[in-house]
C-alpha cells in the first residue's frame, strides 16, 4: 500500500545553499503512522526478525511488512550492501544492475593501480 504525503516548503533563513525564496527542500508535515520522523525524513519502524539456524547455516526470515516495503516475492534477488554503523542496506534487484557491476568490475580491475595510489 503506498503512502503519499502533503508537503509544503520548508522556510529557511537565505544563506549559502538555499534557493531566493528562503527555501531548499520540501518538509513533510507528517509522516505515516508506523513511520517515525528525523529532521525533513519519515522512516518506517524498524522490523525486528531474529537469526535462524537453517540448514548448516545461520538466516534471517523477512517478514511480511518487509517483503511488502520492499516489493518482493518469493524467488526474489536481494543485494546486501555494507553500510555505516555496522549496518546493512537490503536492495532488491533492479533491471540492469548485474550489467552495471559487471562494467564497474572491469573498471576497478583495469584500473586498479590508479585506485591504490587514490586511496594512499
Amino acid at each position: 500500500m503506498a503512502k503519499s504525503l502533503l508537503q509544503l516548503p520548508a522556510p529557511r533563513k537565505p544563506g549559502k545553499g538555499t534557493s531566493r525564496f528562503g527555501w531548499d527542500s520540501f518538509m513533510p508535515i507528517s509522516c505515516a503512522l508506523d513511520s517515525v520522523r528525523r529532521g525533513n525524513e519519515c522512516y518506517s519502524m524498524p522490523i525486528q526478525t531474529k537469526v535462524r539456524k537453517i540448514g548448516n547455516s545461520l538466516g534471517i526470515v523477512l517478514p511480511k511488512e518487509a517483503l511488502q516495503a520492499l516489493h518482493v516475492e518469493e524467488g526474489a534477488t536481494l543485494y546486501l550492501t555494507e553500510a555505516p554503523k555496522s549496518s546493512l542496506t537490503i536492495t532488491p534487484e533492479s533491471q540492469g544492475f548485474n550489467e552495471k557491476m559487471n562494467i564497474a568490475e572491469s573498471l576497478m580491475q583495469r584500473y586498479r593501480n590508479a585506485f591504490r595510489e587514490l586511496a594512499k
